[in-house]
């Protein structure tokens, strides 16, 4: 994989800084394994801000690793990173009334209660929202630790069993060798990050089309 990668990155021009993250978190898989693993889904997943691409890195080590504990570890390592929005929270309530995402984010949860946890770590949708939510609300810690290992146990699961599938197929499309199957895998992913993030979009409309309301009739 990693050759693989380095073969790409020779083809472009440029070295940007997600090439350099995404090199130094495969030096970690190569040198620590398990080890590995877990640190690049801590330190992916404390990034409040900034994106680390730890997913990349995840289902590359589903090819040369056991699976089923990758699952745990990655899991493990990626709910201990995810505290930093539990932190983050803590700083009191009004942060939730200041951002339309995380009043947005309120609503889903009084709706669908710790759940809305498990969902937000399984899916695509932005997990630092909600748990900033859980602790403005001041959620129970251990509440939020396994609710949200629980879904990412089922995100990482996902990317782990798909991950050599999917290596397979970028290593065809990066060589130019990719068949109409894995065209229509690489669509399929896509499509779901695609959905995710309109749905998101759609939500925060909506949440601000109720609050201009709510506005209005006072």
């Amino acid at each position: 994989m990693k050759r693989i990668y380095q073969n790409h990155k020779n083809n472009n021009e440029c070295c940007t800084l997600e090439d350099e993250l995404i090199q130094f978190f495969l030096s970690l898989l190569q040198n620590y394994g398990y080890l590995g693993v877990f640190l690049v889904e801590l330190v992916g997943n404390a990034t409040v801000i900034f994106p680390v691409p730890s997913i990349l890195v995840t289902a590359a080590a589903s090819t040369i690793l056991d699976p089923w504990i990758l699952t745990i570890i990655s899991a493990l390592g990626a709910t201990i990173g995810e505290l930093t929005g539990y932190l983050l929270g803590l700083g009191g309530r009004r942060m939730i009334e200041s951002r339309l995402e995380l009043k947005l984010a309120e609503d889903f949860y009084r709706r669908y209660g710790i759940w809305s946890i498990a969902f937000f770590a399984a899916t695509p949708l932005p997990f630092d929202i909600i748990g900033i939510l859980c602790g403005a609300l001041k959620i129970k810690l251990r509440t939020f630790l396994i609710m949200t290992l629980a879904g990412k146990i089922v995100m990482k699961a996902i990317v782990i069993f798909g991950g050599k599938r999917t290596i397979d197929v970028m290593t065809s499309f990066l060589t130019g060798n990719i068949d109409v199957y894995g065209i229509i895998y690489l669509i399929l992913i896509v499509f779901l990050f695609v959905v995710s993030w309109l749905y998101w979009r759609f939500l925060i409309k909506k949440q601000a089309k109720k609050m201009i309301e709510e506005t209005r009739g006072m």
